[in-house]
């Protein structure tokens, strides 16, 4: 019951309520479907920064969520610009030892997903790092593929509805938004998705889904 700040909850009609002050037993003590974590990624390479601390809070989410069946998912982040040492292979190293762990349901593999799509000429023509301040996803292909992860690995399996074949494309709009108190521009290594190259970013997240610990060439 130990206070840890403000909580955002999104209501059945949309509106969010701010609760200040919230504790952890309060923000659980809702229906949910699913719960989704993630390391910060600046120590997702690292997995004795995971435990004892995740374990306690899947456990928590089981005690106090009124939902039983309530499932329990992991997002796999990206390998930082500016940090190096968190590269690919740690951080499947660590996804791997964390799931053996703390029994996830599921992985929504963004940081597989994001590096199918780095090594690809077309999604990537620049070779660049595909961030937009070296940390956040940059708007377009990056943002695009995390996306398609998400839904593939959340979405899909409930809905029987592959993110391959969707229609929605997405040009950035060149506005510079300030990511994280930077003051970095989001467009940096943004590429837009198109009709020509929209297949490539869905196939980059169908193969993470079905390859979550490896990357796969993208042809």
């Amino acid at each position: 019951n130990k206070r840890v700040g403000t909580a955002s909850v999104a209501s059945g009609g949309g509106a969010i309520t701010q609760a200040g002050g919230a504790t952890v037993a309060s923000v659980l003590n809702n229906d949910w479907d699913v719960v989704v974590f993630q390391q910060l990624s600046s120590k997702a390479a690292t997995y004795n920064t995971y435990n004892p601390y995740l374990k306690k809070l899947v456990q928590a989410v089981r005690r106090h969520c009124p939902n039983k069946r309530v499932a329990i998912a992991w997002q796999q982040v990206w390998t930082r610009t500016l940090n190096p040492a968190t590269n690919i292979a740690n951080i499947v190293s660590a996804t791997q030892q964390m799931c053996a762990y703390n029994g996830i349901d599921i992985i929504i593999p963004s940081g597989i997903a994001l590096q199918n799509a780095k090594g690809n000429a077309t999604l990537n023509p620049t070779s660049g790092s595909l961030l937009a301040d070296g940390v956040h996803p940059a708007r377009g292909v990056a943002k695009y593929v995390v996306s398609a992860a998400w839904w593939e690995a959340l979405l899909a399996p409930h809905f029987n509805v592959s993110i391959l074949g969707n229609s929605f494309v997405h040009t950035p709009d060149g506005n510079t938004v300030n990511i994280g108190g930077t003051g970095e521009n989001v467009e940096t290594n943004s590429v837009a998705v198109t009709n020509d190259n929209k297949g490539l970013c869905q196939l980059a997240a169908v193969y993470a889904v079905g390859n979550m610990y490896e990357v796969t060439e993208l042809s």
